[in-house]
């Protein structure tokens, strides 16, 4: 599990990349790491805009256009992973 200084590190990369994009698709390789109803991730997150990626402890914050939260927790492997169709930020063994 990453210490403070690790996420806090990841919080300050994902805003250079995220402020101002929109979620046009979401990816997850497990069902238990992203268990939420489709309809509702049509609703909420696709096409919202990202306003703010903030934490609380250990907890990552994306703050959506929808006035609704993307919340995210590193869990063991520490890992979060952005990719666009010119660049990609984490995860260094990530296609």
């Amino acid at each position: 599990m990453p210490e403070l200084p690790e996420v806090e590190t990841i919080i300050r990369g994902l805003n250079k990349f995220l402020i101002g994009k929109r979620f046009l698709s979401v990816e997850f390789d497990n069902p238990k790491s992203f268990p939420n109803n489709l309809t509702d991730v049509d609703k909420f997150l696709i096409n919202s805009k990202i306003i703010a990626v903030t934490r609380r402890g250990k907890v990552i914050i994306i703050d959506l256009s929808t006035e609704y939260s993307l919340i995210i927790h590193l869990k063991m492997t520490g890992q979060l992973i952005y990719r666009d169709q010119k660049q990609r930020f984490g995860g260094p063994s990530y296609r």
